[in-house]
């Protein structure tokens, strides 16, 4: 199984599927370790700087995550939520909503690419 595409020239090309999973499920490498670096902060949201090989979540095996650090920071009372997400492999920065209204708000503006 596969497919075929067409490039801009007419010429068909040929894809084979593979059974390797796109991403790799889990990081190799250890994730970085110090604080994150905020960009922004307010009532509505967090910007923070996402060192490559942190995961924007934590995983059934990795507890460490840019949600879990933030949650840290602003402490267990805060509504963390993350309107998109970057791969682990990826550094970049990384918008969280404090609360449902920011999340609803910002997964809009993600959605429409005005953010």
């Amino acid at each position: 199984p596969g497919a075929a595409l067409r490039s801009g020239d007419g010429e068909l090309h040929s894809i084979a599927w593979s059974d390797a999973p796109a991403y790799t499920s889990e990081p190799e490498l250890v994730p970085p370790t110090g604080p994150l670096c905020v960009v922004h902060r307010d009532e509505h949201c967090v910007v923070v700087e996402k060192p490559a090989y942190l995961p924007t979540e934590n995983t059934e095996r990795i507890k460490d995550s840019v949600r879990a650090r933030v949650e840290a920071l602003l402490g267990a009372d805060a509504d963390v939520r993350i309107p998109h997400r970057l791969d682990w492999e990826t550094s970049g920065l990384l918008v969280l909503a404090l609360g449902s209204e920011a999340m609803r708000s910002l997964s809009m503006q993600f959605a429409s690419r005005t953010v």
